[in-house]
C-alpha cells in the first residue's frame, strides 16, 4: 500500500437499516430508567432531567396526621385512611427501594396498571397465605428404592421456601422453560384421572407424560382464550363480593412428586375458610352437550368419575385447601358449583398416584 485510502462515503456503501441489531436491548426497572432532555446550546451533550419524585436531601416527615385529618372532612371513605396509621400504635411494614425504606405499598416511582389476571373488590382482605395451607398428604406406601432411582427421587425434594419461590416464579409463566421443567418429574393434577382409572398398560400413559412435545388442541386453545373472560362473569356471578389472584405451581413440600395448577385463588369472605380456589372451564359446546356434566334432580352437576373431578381433588389436596369453585361458561350459559374436600376420596386416590409413580414413572 503506496497510500492511505480515503475515507468511503456512506452513500457509496450498501444500505444496512435492514439489519436486525439483534438482542442488544434488555429490561430495565422504571426506577433506574434516566431520561435526558435536550440541550439546544450544547446538542452533543444531553442533561439529565430533575426528578421531583422525591426529596434526596434527609429530613424530617411531616406529620402524615394534618393530611389525614383535613382528607376525612372532604370523604371519610378515603382509601387512604384505612392504611394509614395516624394514632401511631402497630406497626408499619418498611420495604427496601432504590430511594431508601418506604412503607409496603408506597407508589414512590410509578404506579402500575393493575394486572388483568387480579380482581380485587375486597381492599381489606389482606395477602392470600402462603399454600399449602394445611398438609393433607399421608403417607401409606413403603417402597425401596435403587441408588439411581433414590439420587432421581432426591433430586426433587423442596422446602416450603422452595415452594413458594416456585409459585411466584411461575405464576402467569405457562410458556416458559422452567414451567415446563417443574412439571415434568411430577405427577400433576391435570393428569391423575388418568391414572386413578388406569388399571393396566401403563407404557403410553407413561410415554405421554415424559413428552417434550406440547400439544394444543383447538378446544385447549378454545379455553385458554376465553379463561379471563369466564373469570370476570364469575365474579359478576358473586355480586363483586370476592378478590380471585392468579396462580403458579404448587409443589407439595409433604409429597414432592405431586404438583398442581390451578386457575385462580380465591379469597370469599362468606365461605369458612374464606380461601379457596376456583377452576374454570370454557367449552366449545353449550353446557347440555359437555360429557363430564350431568343432571341430578335436574340440577348440572360435575360426574364424580370425571377426571375434572379427580383434578379438582388433588388441587385441593396440594393446596391444602378446603374448596373450590367448578365454574363451566359458555357464551350462551354458565354452570357454577362448590366442590369440597374429601379425605377419604384423596386418600384412595394418592394411594393409586403414589403406586404409579414409585413402581413406573420415576426412573
Amino acid at each position: 500500500m503506496k497510500s492511505i485510502p480515503s475515507d468511503v462515503l456512506k452513500t457509496s456503501l450498501p444500505q444496512t437499516w435492514h439489519v436486525p441489531r439483534g438482542e442488544k436491548l434488555c429490561g430495565s426497572s422504571a426506577d433506574n430508567v434516566i431520561v435526558h432532555g435536550y440541550n439546544a446550546k450544547l446538542p452533543q451533550k444531553p442533561r439529565g432531567l430533575r426528578s421531583t419524585l422525591y426529596n434526596p436531601i434527609t429530613s424530617h416527615a411531616p406529620q402524615i396526621s394534618n393530611l389525614c385529618s383535613r382528607v376525612s372532612v372532604v370523604d371519610k371513605n378515603c382509601l387512604l385512611l384505612s392504611v394509614v396509621n395516624i394514632d401511631g400504635k402497630g406497626d408499619c411494614e418498611y420495604i427496601i427501594t432504590p430511594f431508601g425504606k418506604f412503607p409496603k405499598g408506597s407508589p414512590l416511582a410509578v404506579q402500575q396498571k393493575l394486572s388483568p389476571h387480579y380482581v380485587l373488590n375486597i381492599l381489606d382482605a389482606g395477602e392470600f397465605p402462603f399454600l399449602p395451607f394445611e398438609n393433607f398428604m399421608k403417607q401409606q406406601l413403603n417402597v425401596i428404592l435403587d441408588e439411581k432411582r433414590d439420587g432421581s427421587f432426591s433430586s426433587i425434594f423442596v422446602s416450603e421456601e422452595d415452594c413458594h419461590h416456585i409459585k411466584e416464579m411461575t405464576r402467569l409463566q405457562g410458556d416458559s422453560p422452567q414451567w415446563h421443567a417443574i412439571r415434568r418429574d411430577r405427577i400433576t393434577a391435570s393428569v391423575s384421572g388418568d391414572i386413578v382409572k388406569r388399571r393396566a398398560d401403563y407404557g403410553p400413559l407413561i410415554g405421554r407424560l415424559k413428552t417434550t412435545k406440547k400439544v394444543v388442541t383447538e378446544s385447549m386453545r378454545h379455553g385458554l382464550s376465553f379463561e379471563a373472560v369466564a373469570a370476570e362473569a364469575f365474579v359478576k356471578l358473586q355480586d363483586g363480593n370476592v378478590n380471585i389472584y392468579p396462580c403458579g405451581i404448587i409443589v407439595s413440600p409433604y409429597a414432592p412428586w405431586l404438583a398442581a395448577t390451578p386457575d385462580r385463588k380465591v379469597y370469599n369472605p362468606t365461605m369458612d375458610p374464606p380461601y379457596g380456589l376456583l377452576e374454570i372451564k370454557c367449552p366449545v359446546k353449550p353446557l347440555e352437550d359437555c360429557i363430564y356434566l350431568k343432571k341430578d334432580d335436574g340440577v348440572l352437576k360435575l360426574k364424580r368419575n370425571h377426571n375434572y373431578y379427580y383434578q379438582v381433588m388433588m388441587q385441593l389436596a396440594v393446596t391444602g385447601l378446603t374448596w373450590c369453585f367448578f365454574f363451566v361458561w359458555h357464551c350462551d350459559n354458565s354452570h357454577l358449583e362448590v366442590i369440597e374436600f374429601d379425605a377419604d376420596e384423596w386418600q384412595g386416590m394418592k394411594n393409586r398416584i403414589d403406586a404409579f409413580y414409585f413402581d413406573y414413572f420415576l426412573e
